[in-house]
């Protein structure tokens, strides 16, 4: 899952895209 969704940071997980700011770092 993603690790900072809140703060839109990078996601750890199968989709890291799926942050807030959809960084996709």
């Amino acid at each position: 899952l993603k690790l900072s969704d809140n703060l839109g940071e990078v996601g750890f997980g199968s989709a890291p895209i799926w942050t807030s700011n959809v960084n996709g770092l």
